[in-house]
């Protein structure tokens, strides 16, 4: 099976740059990523490469969706107990 990357060169936010810093930390054992370390995201095949300002973090596109989708979940339900105070 061939992947093909697909290119954009859209400035990631600030509000990605968290997002994809919070992943990655989760990801890490014993490291933490600022939004400020991030430079760039690239998707190939089932890997997603990001580009950090010291190097490069490769993490499965499967496990960087879970990890997201757990994020969210935990911000879901902190928002639901916040409302229902």
């Amino acid at each position: 099976m061939t992947y093909t990357a697909t290119r954009t060169r859209k400035a990631l936010s600030y509000a990605d740059r968290v997002t994809i810093a919070s992943v990655l930390t989760w990801d890490a054992i014993n490291k933490t990523f600022s939004p400020d370390d991030i430079e760039a995201i690239r998707i190939e095949g089932d890997m997603v490469w990001v580009k950090l300002t010291q190097g490069s973090w490769p993490i499965s596109r499967h496990m960087f969706r879970s990890i997201l989708e757990a994020q969210r979940a935990s911000i879901n339900k902190q928002m639901e107990q916040i409302i229902e105070r």
